[in-house]
């Protein structure tokens, strides 16, 4: 009896998250493979301006795929339902970290093609005592964020501008309490 390879169901998910993060994307966004080894960022995602303008604007996104995902929440309806990814290392999330550009981790969900982001500096901010705490950090994704809808893309559009300006924000906040004096002065 002559064996043969098998193709494991993780990479049958993989393929077709990969599929499907390209069909729901807008068609103006580009979508860029790294073609070297994946670290922990599987693509950037350069989201096109008004008339098709390149603007800089790159987010990096690492992408998991589940056949299915465990919705919690009132209705397991209501956007506000949530589910947690499955643990990401504490040594990967120090790496998106020290990304200078917004990473995301999406979900597809294959069973539904859908796909549902959370914007990683943001969540690591929020939650960073139970970080520290944990060897690895699970991630919690709303059904109101999926890149297939409309709404979802203006979250992940809103999301990644919140992060590009955080760190403008935070110098102004240091600037502020560095001449705190200064400033009373003048008001």
């Amino acid at each position: 009896v002559m064996t043969f390879p098998k193709r494991s169901h993780s990479h049958c998910l993989e393929t077709d998250s990969n599929a499907i993060l390209h069909a729901v994307l807008p068609h103006q966004w580009l979508c860029r493979t790294l073609g070297e080894r994946d670290y922990g960022v599987d693509y950037f995602i350069e989201m096109v301006g008004e008339s098709h303008r390149l603007n800089g604007h790159i987010a990096a996104v690492q992408l998991k795929a589940m056949e299915s995902v465990k919705w919690q929440g009132q209705s397991r309806e209501d956007m506000a339902d949530w589910f947690y990814s499955r643990p990401i290392p504490k040594k990967t999330v120090n790496y998106w970290m020290e990304l200078q550009l917004p990473v995301f981790l999406c979900v597809a969900e294959t069973s539904t093609k859908k796909i549902f982001c959370v914007p990683v500096k943001q969540a690591i901010r929020s939650h960073y005592d139970l970080f520290l705490r944990n060897r690895a950090f699970r991630f919690r994704l709303f059904r109101l964020c999926d890149l297939a809808s409309q709404l979802g893309q203006e979250a992940f559009t809103q999301d990644y501008y919140r992060e590009r300006g955080y760190d403008r924000f935070i110098q102004r906040i240091i600037d502020i309490v560095a001449h705190q004096e200064q400033y009373l002065r003048l008001f």
